[in-house]
């Protein structure tokens, strides 16, 4: 659960700005470059990010692409689900494959939300 609150960070302030009669068209692009990028950090590497100094660059990225994508292992899950994964491999709660399998998951989910996003347009 901890996973999807890290996630739903990004997309909860979109959310809140855009939910309005007012007429916000204009700072739609600048959000969605917030909310892209913001989800991109997740799974691709950072060196790959630096490299996407403008919106067409960010949009050309192939978050799909092993190459551009950080190892099931960094994924990053946020703070709390990273402690509460630590804690129960500490316990013996979870094993090291199930804890993998969950990363794998937690990327696949990433991959789902971004795929809905423009940048797969």
């Amino acid at each position: 659960m901890a996973s999807f609150e890290a996630i739903a960070v990004h997309l909860h302030p979109f959310l809140v700005i855009f939910q309005t009669d007012n007429a916000l068209l204009p700072f739609v692009c600048t959000q969605l470059h917030i909310i892209i990028t913001g989800l991109l950090k997740h799974i691709v590497k950072s060196s790959v990010l630096d490299d996407a100094h403008t919106v067409t660059q960010l949009l050309k990225i192939k978050y799909e692409d092993p190459e551009h994508c950080v190892r099931p292992a960094k994924v990053d899950i946020g703070y709390v689900a990273e402690n509460q994964l630590k804690q129960l491999g500490q316990k013996k709660k979870l094993s090291d494959v199930r804890v993998f399998a969950f990363r794998e998951e937690c990327m696949a989910f990433m991959k789902a939300i971004i795929a809905k996003t423009p940048i797969a347009h």
